[in-house]
């Protein structure tokens, strides 16, 4: 169990700076699509818009498009394009206001940053909600794991009388057992025969003749000195 609360902190921490990131990229997107908007005002292009592609020839192709103003057009131009276009595909679609027939095609996921955007900010709420969730859990687990109930010590009961402990219940014993006695019989021990023990005869000790010490001459001793 401390394993998966590890675990679920582990993974709310990267959840979270996952969350993080992709609010970081939805905000790089907006500010991106902020750019392109103007970009694309400032040469005159209006959109983007769904367009089917009906012909491609080389780089250029051929799409039928609804504009913003909700008329059917009909248009060519230059493929930004991440694969070749086929007949089909729906792509994004930029074109002139002026000139209808001129449009610049992609296939920039969404249509537009904006939309990518918004796709980014929704996966980084996501992510952030997980993450916290996963998070507090798993630290909420490992806190509570390491408290232990500490045992009461016995004690009165609150009226003054000493702790009563419950009854154990032990088997009842039965009768004692009389075994009638077990005779043994005597061991016989055969009898042990030592041969004697012939010891050979020991020398008369050694005489040892005296030894001459010459007299000491002590020299004579004063009377002791008085302290």
């Amino acid at each position: 169990m401390k394993v998966l609360k590890i675990l679920a902190v582990v993974f709310g921490v990267i959840l979270l700076l996952t969350g993080a990131g992709l609010l970081f990229g939805s905000y790089a997107a907006g500010k991106g699509d902020d750019v392109v908007q103007r970009q694309l005002q400032s040469s005159g292009l209006a959109g983007p818009v769904d367009g089917t592609v009906t012909a491609v020839e080389q780089s250029q192709v051929t799409v039928d498009y609804t504009d913003q103003d909700g008329k059917a057009q009909t248009g060519q131009g230059q493929a930004a394009l991440t694969k070749p276009a086929k007949v089909g595909d729906t792509v994004s679609v930029y074109y002139s206001p002026d000139a209808p027939e001129i449009v610049v095609v992609t296939d920039l996921f969404g249509g537009s940053l904006t939309k990518v955007a918004s796709g980014l900010k929704t996966g980084g709420v996501i992510c952030l909600v997980l993450g916290a969730v996963l998070l507090l859990g798993g630290i909420v687990g490992l806190v509570a794991g390491k408290k232990k109930p500490t045992a009461l010590p016995p004690g009165p009961s609150p009226q003054g009388q000493p702790a009563q402990y419950p009854n154990q219940g032990y088997p009842a014993q039965g009768p004692p057992q009389n075994y009638p006695p077990q005779p043994y019989p005597p061991q016989p021990y055969p009898p042990q025969n030592y041969p004697p023990q012939n010891y050979p005869p020991q020398p008369p000790t050694q005489p040892y003749p005296p030894q001459p010490y010459p007299p000491q001459n002590y020299p004579p001793q004063g009377p002791p000195s008085a302290r």
